[in-house]
């Protein structure tokens, strides 16, 4: 599979595993996602029937499909057995309580197995990164910080801590947010919540955190060494602007 296409579907896999991390009954959409996978690599439309051996000769490329299994039994299912799991639940004509959270586990599990299996090869943190991350703005006010963090479950938020100079990235964390937040009163809660980023950062109020920068063309190990759990900011050299956001979590 080419890189555009494989990188294309490890984000399609993680989006649908995302979904069913919200809803435990939410396995269609990587089921959706392995028939787009199978359609591609076949070339023609079918089922998950007429898919298995392309997608299982595909996920083979991981060590999670058969390696790991033989090693791990009682941790692991062999990727040919989970397949057919995903494929006997996908022709129930009903899907609901147990047997559907039953069903996304096992959804989850190949889909993991398929994302492991897309990016062997890959090494560059370019083929990791998220690409035009969300960031803060020195000017907006706490509130509609934290409002990011929450809608987004972000833990971290990029930030120019100089806009009108050359790019200085730091993260702010929810940490500091919430401890800043939580440590005053009632009544000075509403009033910190209305103050910009610029004024709360002070000795006494938020400390912005340095992060570890890196070029796309940097590896992956590269790139975590050093981080210390912080996630890493792509930047371009020379310019500094920021093309993207990779953390540990993305490398698993």
């Amino acid at each position: 599979m080419q890189k555009e296409a494989a990188l294309n579907f490890r984000d399609q896999f993680r989006r649908a595993r995302a979904l069913a991390l919200r809803d435990a009954e939410a396995f269609d959409e990587i089921i959706f996602v392995m028939e787009r996978m199978g359609m591609l690599l076949t070339g023609k439309a079918g089922n998950l029937q007429k898919y298995k051996v392309r997608i299982i000769t595909e996920a083979r490329r991981s060590p999670l499909a058969t390696k790991m299994p033989d090693a791990c039994t009682w941790l692991h299912i062999p990727v040919i057995e989970l397949y057919d799991l995903v494929q006997d639940g996908r022709n129930w004509a009903m899907h609901q309580g147990a047997f559907a959270r039953h069903m996304t586990r096992h959804a989850v599990k190949m889909a993991i197995v398929l994302e492991d299996a897309l990016m062997n090869g890959y090494y560059k943190v370019r083929d990791f990164m998220v690409q035009n991350p969300v960031c803060a703005e020195m000017w907006q006010p706490l509130s509609f910080i934290r409002q990011t963090m929450l809608e987004n479950s972000f833990s971290f938020l990029p930030v120019n801590s100089i806009p009108d100079a050359a790019p200085a990235w730091k993260l702010v964390s929810e940490l500091e947010v919430a401890q800043y937040l939580r440590n005053a009163g009632r009544g000075d809660r509403a009033r910190r919540l209305v103050k910009t980023l610029r004024e709360a950062v002070t000795p006494d109020g938020i400390r912005l955190l340095d992060p570890k920068l890196c070029r796309p063309e940097d590896s992956a190990p590269a790139a975590l060494d050093g981080c210390k759990g912080l996630p890493v900011l792509v930047t371009h050299n020379g310019t500094g602007k920021l093309l993207g956001i990779v953390t540990a979590f993305d490398l698993l």
